[in-house]
């Protein structure tokens, strides 16, 4: 399987190399593109929401808001 992207902008959106539909694929939790991710988006299923909201990365601070503060 492979990831990619479509778009541009606010219409950017993460694409799949699949035949079959999204939930005939299989990410496995070795799969670099889940541990990659920075927003946490791509999530394992049945292991994606371990950590619960308010303790993942960005449910504190959204993306970019450390370059809006400059």
């Amino acid at each position: 399987m492979v990831f990619g992207f479509e778009g541009r902008g606010i219409n950017k959106r993460i694409a799949i190399d699949t035949e079959h539909n999204l939930a005939a694929t299989i990410l496995e939790a070795a799969d670099k593109a889940a541990e990659l991710c920075p927003t946490g988006s791509i999530v394992i299923k049945r292991e994606g929401y371990k950590l619960p909201y308010g303790t993942r990365l960005y449910d504190k601070e959204p993306i970019g808001l450390d370059i809006e503060k400059k």
